[in-house]
C-alpha cells in the first residue's frame, strides 16, 4: 500500500510529502466553502446542522437577537402609535408583522401583503409542527420563526418561574422551520432551536423566563445582566 502511494503521488521527499498535505487542507477547506455557500441557495439540500449540536454559543447569540428583535418592535410601536396593541393575539401579531423585516406571515388578518393562510399539512408533517397550527406565526427575513401560542387580553398576568402560568407566550425558532429538528429548550445546557418567551403587558416588554436567562444572559451572572 505505501508502495502504490509513493508511486501514485510521486513521492521522493518529506518535501513532497509536506505538499500533498498542503494540498489536500486546502481542498478540506474549499469544500466546507463551497458547502456553506450552497446552504444559502439550496437549505433542503444542503441542511445545516440542528441548533442542538451547533453549541451554546451559537444558539446564545441567536436567543439575544431574536429578543431584541421584539422589544425593538413593541417599543418602536409604542413611540410611533402611542400604544402596544394587547387586545388579541392577531392585533399583536399583525404589529409585530409591520414592524420587523418579515418575507411571511401565518394566520394573521389584515396585513395587506401577506393573505391569512395556515400551515399546510405537508408542512406540519415534514417540520414536526402541529402545535403551531392555527396560531399566529411572523417569519423574518434571516428566516427566525416567531409564532404567538398564547394569548390573553391585556397579557397582564405573569409568572417568571413558571411561563405556563402567563397569559400570553411566545416561542421563537431561531433557525426558521424548513432546516432543523423544532425542539423547544428544555434545559441551557443543551440548547435546541425554540425558545420561549412571555409578554409583560404591565411593562410593555418581552421578557425571559427564569428557566431561559441562563441561555440568554450571562449565566454565571445573569441577574445583573438582565
Amino acid at each position: 500500500m505505501v508502495a502504490f502511494l509513493k508511486k501514485f503521488f510521486k513521492i521522493q521527499s518529506i518535501k513532497d510529502v509536506w505538499q500533498i498535505f498542503i494540498i489536500l487542507v486546502l481542498c478540506f477547506l474549499n469544500l466546507i466553502i463551497i458547502r456553506s455557500f450552497l446552504q444559502g441557495f439550496f437549505p433542503n439540500i444542503f441542511p445545516k446542522k440542528p441548533c442542538s449540536g451547533c453549541g451554546f454559543a451559537e444558539c446564545r447569540t441567536g436567543y439575544k437577537k431574536s429578543l431584541s428583535y421584539l422589544n425593538q418592535a413593541v417599543e418602536l410601536n409604542y413611540h410611533l402609535d402611542n400604544n402596544v396593541p394587547l387586545d388579541n393575539a392577531n392585533d399583536f401579531a399583525l404589529m409585530l408583522s409591520k414592524r420587523l423585516m418579515i418575507i411571511d406571515t401565518r394566520n394573521i388578518k389584515g396585513n395587506e401583503k401577506y393573505p391569512e393562510k395556515d400551515l399546510t399539512k405537508q408542512e406540519i408533517k415534514k417540520y414536526n409542527i402541529a402545535q403551531y397550527q392555527g396560531k399566529p406565526i411572523i417569519k423574518t427575513a434571516d428566516a427566525m420563526n416567531f409564532v404567538i401560542t398564547k394569548f390573553k387580553q391585556g397579557c397582564k398576568n405573569i409568572d417568571e418561574t413558571n411561563i405556563e402560568n402567563c397569559d400570553c407566550v411566545i416561542d421563537v425558532d431561531i433557525s426558521g422551520f424548513e432546516i432543523n429538528k423544532n425542539e423547544l429548550t428544555k434545559d441551557c445546557k443543551k440548547p435546541r432551536d425554540i425558545i420561549r418567551y412571555y409578554i409583560d403587558g404591565n411593562k410593555n416588554k418581552i421578557l425571559v423566563p427564569d428557566i431561559y436567562k441562563p441561555c440568554v444572559f450571562d449565566p454565571y451572572n445573569y441577574k445583573k445582566t438582565e
